[in-house]
């Protein structure tokens, strides 16, 4: 058997996103952590907080680390977490002969005697050498901190047992840090939670590929920018897709979030649904002059072919003090003419008249 303990230790990170492989599973001399029958059952023992219920997820702790275990559940992964009803007595499984096939979740002041230090968390678990395969895996809890629970950007002071909560499941259900191995993406399964407080997409790209995925290759499309076209100015980054957590399209080596959800009639036929679109506002300029790249990406998987297309500038981020109207003859067709007027607010051009 194999033991190895993870830390969850409270640094704050600046990490930039790339699409490249980035979650990171457990593994010790190529054997590959994992829960074999993809399943694992959670004995929830972190009671609740004396004479102050928590306001989110609570009242209890013990309320927390449920719905923890759920945003895993909800992952769209052949993976379950069980909570076990009622909780029982267990200890930590500190050494080979402690293992008890029990996944206890507790409140400690030390992990195995041993000083927790700047950790607020351990995952302490065991797992067969010659397949991969948990026997074991316990969450502790460092009690010389401060807890609350809350949602949103991290506070200064307590810490939110939420969002730890989520991060240590992801260690007992065979997740590693992937900043800890040079990769640098948004998690909440890097060494510090990644300073969000619910799974990324890469932490759910991690989970359904180690256990498998539940629901199909999403179905969606890039509509803008296109491939072959050209760019300047404000405009949009739009398309759509039927079924997703987490829609992001990746220009170049940058990960461009966007708003998901909105009207799109034309993909009912597809989706059955019409709440597919996506859509973000964007400035061509800042991408400077030269080809470029746009990648649909969903849930961590990149979805459809890349577009590449040529941004064009006057050099600057947003041009200031020009005005010009400009008369195109015999557009959009023989006999008219379109005029077209410089707007600053859009930096680029727009139809003022058709004559």
């Amino acid at each position: 058997m194999r033991s190895k303990q993870i830390l969850f230790v409270l640094t704050f990170l600046l990490l930039l996103t790339s699409l490249s492989h980035a979650w990171v599973q457990i593994t010790e001399q190529g054997a590959k952590a994992h829960w074999s029958q993809k399943r694992a059952t959670l004995n929830l023992r972190v009671g609740c907080p004396p004479n102050r219920p928590l306001t989110a997820w609570g009242p209890c702790w013990d309320d927390a680390a449920e719905d923890a275990a759920a945003q895993w559940n909800a992952a769209g992964a052949q993976f379950t977490f069980r909570i076990q009803s009622p909780s029982q007595p267990a200890a930590v499984s500190c050494t080979s002969a402690d293992v008890d096939g029990i996944n206890t979740v507790v409140w400690a002041d030390t992990h195995c005697g041993m000083a927790f230090g700047d950790s607020v968390a351990v995952t302490q678990y065991w797992f067969r050498r010659s397949t991969g395969a948990f026997l074991d895996g316990d969450v502790l809890f460092n009690t010389n901190k401060d807890w609350t629970t809350y949602s949103g950007p991290r506070r200064s002071g307590a810490i939110d047992f939420h969002r730890v909560a989520i991060h240590e499941f992801g260690h007992v259900l065979g997740l590693n840090h992937p900043d800890d191995h040079g990769q640098r993406v948004t998690a909440i399964m890097n060494s510090s939670g990644g300073g969000v407080d619910r799974l990324q997409a890469d932490d759910i790209a991690g989970i359904r590929a180690i256990y498998g995925s539940t629901s199909p290759p999403s179905k969606g499309a890039l509509g803008n920018p296109g491939h072959g076209t050209f760019k300047s100015g404000i405009g949009v980054i739009s398309g759509w897709v039927c079924r997703a957590q987490r829609v992001e399209v990746l220009i170049g080596t940058q990960r461009v979030g966007v708003v998901y959800g909105t009207d799109r009639p034309d993909t009912l036929s597809v989706c059955g649904d019409t709440n597919n679109g996506f859509v973000t506002l964007v400035n061509w300029n800042r991408l400077g002059d030269g080809v470029h790249t746009a990648r649909l990406v969903v849930d961590g998987a990149a979805v459809g072919p890349p577009a590449e297309f040529k941004v064009t500038t006057f050099g600057q981020e947003f041009y200031r003090g020009a005005e010009g109207v400009y008369r195109l003859p015999n557009f959009p067709s023989a006999g008219l003419d379109a005029l077209i007027v410089w707007d600053e607010r859009v930096q680029n051009f727009a139809i003022g008249a058709v004559e």
